[in-house]
């Protein structure tokens, strides 16, 4: 049974990335996230978003990415398919310090990042609204085409449309990566 005090997410967020140069990218994608508590209406948003990341500084075994993305939030409460749109911009500072090096492709390393959002235009109620996000993991990667990670994630947010940011919410994410056209 699940407990009517606790958030459920499941979400799935396919993406795209265009690499201009060596430090230059562009991305984009859509998420799809479905989010319930027994005490309220369910909510499923679909995000479709573009960003653009810098990869500068790099250094041997450690390099820095910073990134800024545009979000469309397109959210409906599934009690009655009411909907909102919400516009949020997002930057996040991350490094990657590879630790154990086994060859090019083969290593462990440790990802690190703190982002903070900012909303643009009018702000939407909506149940959940974060403000900042930090985390750490351990990672592997395996081949130039697969990575897999276990993170430890940290966000500040509201669970309620006239709370304050009080809420801190930890989140373990397993996250598995696989590039094409690498």
């Amino acid at each position: 049974l699940l407990n009517e005090n606790i958030w459920h997410w499941f979400y799935a967020r396919p993406s795209v990335r265009y690499h201009l140069n060596k430090r230059w990218e562009l991305h984009g994608g859509v998420g799809f996230f479905y989010v319930y508590n027994k005490s309220v209406s369910d909510r499923f948003e679909i995000r479709p978003w573009q960003g653009i990341r810098l990869s500068w500084p790099r250094f041997k075994k450690l390099g820095f990415k910073h990134y800024v993305r545009f979000e469309e939030r397109i959210s409906f409460l599934t009690h009655d398919w009411s909907s909102s749109l919400a516009l949020r911009l997002r930057y996040k500072l991350s490094c990657r310090w590879d630790f154990i090096k086994i060859n090019n492709e083969r290593f462990w390393f440790i990802p690190l990042y703190g982002e903070v959002f900012f909303p643009v235009g009018d702000e939407v109620k909506e149940f959940f609204r974060n403000r900042g996000r930090a985390g750490v993991g351990l990672g592997y990667n395996v081949s130039a085409s697969w990575r897999f990670s276990l993170n430890i994630n940290w966000q500040t947010s509201r669970t309620g449309v006239e709370e304050d940011y009080t809420v801190s919410d930890y989140i373990y994410q397993i996250k598995i990566s696989k590039l094409w056209g690498e």
